[in-house]
């Protein structure tokens, strides 16, 4: 895939899951929020595979409605309390793998912004270590997939 196709892919979808082409992109690619569950899929059912490929829609939880409302907030909050400014990029596709794709919630000028706002304490200590690391790992732009 060209680079300047990654690159306007990215401009294109700042607006992420508010933007028809994300969900587009999306479309047979292992986002980052899939890279663990991918990783260590054990089933042969296909239930990933038809996530993947756009086949089965993600049904949105009442979490993942949490998240997006409070999402805003807290980068507001993060930039305050670190007195830095965090900008909303779209998404990223890696031209030599571009069945990888990842839209980071922020970036700043040298860290990504992954904001997780789990609505319960189980969910932060039996989801976050594992899964979050994969994730973060996959919207890191000095990746060895770059």
């Amino acid at each position: 895939m060209a680079e300047a196709v990654c690159e306007e892919a990215e401009q294109l979808t700042k607006q992420q899951s508010e933007c028809a082409i994300w969900h587009e992109l999306r479309y047979g690619r292992i986002t980052a929020s899939k890279f663990y569950e991918a990783a260590h899929c054990k089933t042969n059912n296909g239930s990933l595979v038809q996530q993947i490929i756009g086949a089965s829609k993600v049904h949105e939880t009442s979490a993942m409605t949490r998240g997006k409302e409070l999402e805003k907030d807290v980068i507001e909050v993060l930039e305050k309390e670190l007195r830095v400014q965090i900008t909303r990029p779209g998404m990223f596709l890696v031209p030599s793998h571009p069945i990888f794709a990842a839209s980071p919630d922020g970036m700043t000028s040298n860290a990504i912004v992954e904001v997780k706002c789990p609505s319960s304490h189980k969910s932060l200590d039996t989801f976050l270590p594992k899964a979050m690391t994969a994730q973060a790992s996959g919207s890191c732009s000095n990746n060895p997939l770059s």
